[in-house]
């Protein structure tokens, strides 16, 4: 009689008017994660030892006990009511490495906030290494590192729609740690990072560059249909810091109070390229010079059929170095 009653449930949930062994069959392919251990959600996304097409649909919040390292496989983690992932006491979410891809849906990912006053160095929730993140409607909050707060990619892809990035933060580390910034995203040796329909608020690189985005060595950043709201630099790049010929595009997006001591939007040198187009960018503002933009070493910058308002820097709204 228990056992009928279990199928009686099971086939129920997937729309069935009869019992049947596919009831059976849907449980034995189903892996949700309801209220289960990290060790119960570990398991289904490694389970039979399978490399590719692995899915695993989550429906509470699960608290890292450490970080999940990926190598090689293709994973998707769907939310339901949207649960959150949370970093534990030791290290980020993933790490990404050998040509992984990871597609995240409906999910809330919140970072670690390592003991003794420690930082996570690369990539506070996710870390990508020749590797692809895929973000559809989630949010990403409370991550922080000293590059990349939220996320840190090496020669890979994170491609994000309808999603949030709010409060993340780049940190100071211990002792002489380099300090480079990038409080949502370091992006390092030709990687990309797009944001369709997505909302970045309240990111802060607290010690250097890059309120949003850090972007070295021929590396880009792109924004469609997306807002950048009081994202705040301590130095440069209120939203984004651009070197090494790399290139920041914006368009049919908003950019309102975003700040920094050097270019209150964005700050590009090295021959990178800035291009803003059917955007509208408001009470940006630069403690120094360029309240919008400040270009430097041969960068360039094009503004087109865009709105600018009530941009202030004490110098310039727009400058160069002299």
């Amino acid at each position: 009689r228990s056992t009928t009653t279990h199928h009686e449930s099971v086939v129920q949930k997937g729309g069935c008017l009869m019992l049947c062994w596919c009831g059976v069959l849907l449980l034995l392919l189903s892996s949700r994660v309801s209220g289960e251990s990290f060790a119960s959600f570990h398991e289904k996304l490694f389970r039979e030892e399978e490399d590719v097409g692995v899915v695993s649909d989550v429906e509470s919040d699960v608290q890292f006990a450490s970080t999940i390292t990926l190598a090689g496989q293709t994973i998707s983690i769907r939310g339901h009511h949207q649960p959150w992932l949370l970093g534990g006491s030791e290290a980020r979410l993933f790490n990404l490495t050998r040509s992984t891809t990871l597609r995240l849906r409906g999910l809330g990912l919140r970072g670690a906030r390592l003991s003794g006053g420690a930082w996570i160095d690369l990539g506070g929730c996710l870390s990508a290494d020749n590797s692809r993140v895929v973000l559809e409607n989630v949010t990403v909050a409370d991550c922080a590192a000293t590059r990349g707060g939220a996320v840190y990619l090496r020669a890979s892809v994170l491609d994000a729609s309808a999603s949030v990035f709010r409060n993340n933060s780049a940190v100071r580390g211990h002792g002489f740690i380099p300090v480079r910034s990038g409080a949502v995203v370091f992006l390092a040796h030709q990687s990309k990072a797009t944001f369709r329909s997505s909302r970045l608020q309240d990111n802060r690189a607290d010690t250097m560059h890059g309120g949003v985005a850090y972007a070295d060595e021929a590396s880009e950043v792109e924004a469609w249909d997306s807002s950048f709201d009081s994202n705040v630099a301590f130095s440069q790049g209120g939203v984004a810091w651009l070197r090494g010929a790399s290139s920041f595009l914006a368009d049919s997006s908003t950019f309102d109070t975003n700040a920094a001591k050097l270019g209150g939007v964005v700050f590009a040198t090295g021959q990178s390229v800035v291009t803003i187009t059917h955007s509208t960018v408001k009470r940006s503002f630069a403690k120094s010079e360029g309240g919008v933009a400040y270009f430097g070493e041969q960068s360039t910058g094009t503004f087109e059929v865009s709105r600018f308002e009530e941009n202030f820097a004490e110098v310039r709204p727009i400058s160069r170095p002299l």
